[in-house]
């Protein structure tokens, strides 16, 4: 069986998962590799300077309510380490060590502050002394592929990583449903 999507997303954190919901939302086809639990968000105690939060919240419990989210619009998961990326004519292969192997037009890094070195080699992605070079879309040098996050940043706060998600997603949506604009909310009436 050939697994194919329009986008993976390699890593299970705030910028992955933002992505992950705005690109499903978009009705995207969408895959999200890596392993939830070793995001640094696990590891993050009080938050209390997240926009839209009335209380104080945790790292892990906002992360899990965005992972349910991206679910309930149709993203996929998949637990697993990606051991490698590399471009097979139109697609991009996802390796993992589970030794299943997924097909994408599209690939997001979204590993945090972990840089994958298999993957920079064999992408020829190019770096800015320890983290992906990158332009304002969150586009790579690499043609379709973006990196999001810690790993394009040394900002390494939660509103920044989000941010940095939803960016890309939208670079791709657009891109995809051929809009010059991307609304991902509805207007309230009598406005």
């Amino acid at each position: 069986m050939v697994y194919r999507y329009d986008v993976i997303v390699v890593g299970c954190g705030a910028a992955g998962i933002s992505a992950a919901v705005y690109l499903s939302r978009a009705k995207i086809k969408t895959l999200v590799v890596g392993k939830k639990d070793e995001s640094q968000m696990n590891e993050a105690g009080t938050i209390e300077n997240y926009f839209g939060l009335e209380k104080v919240s945790y790292g892990k419990k906002i992360l899990n309510v965005e992972y349910k989210k991206a679910k309930k619009y149709g993203s996929e998961f998949k637990e697993c380490k990606v051991d490698n990326v590399k471009k097979v004519s139109d697609y991009y292969e996802i390796h993992c060590d589970s030794n299943m192997t997924y097909y994408s037009r599209y690939v997001i890094i979204a590993t945090g502050v972990v840089i994958p070195q298999t993957i920079v080699k064999s992408l020829n992605l190019k770096l800015d002394g320890k983290i992906f070079l990158v332009d304002r879309k969150n586009a790579t040098t690499t043609e379709k592929v973006y990196a999001v996050g810690n790993c394009c940043s040394m900002n390494k706060q939660l509103a920044h990583a989000v941010g940095d998600g939803c960016n890309a997603a939208i670079d791709i949506i657009r891109k995809e449903l051929k809009k010059d604009l991307y609304v991902d909310y509805s207007v309230l009436e009598g406005t």
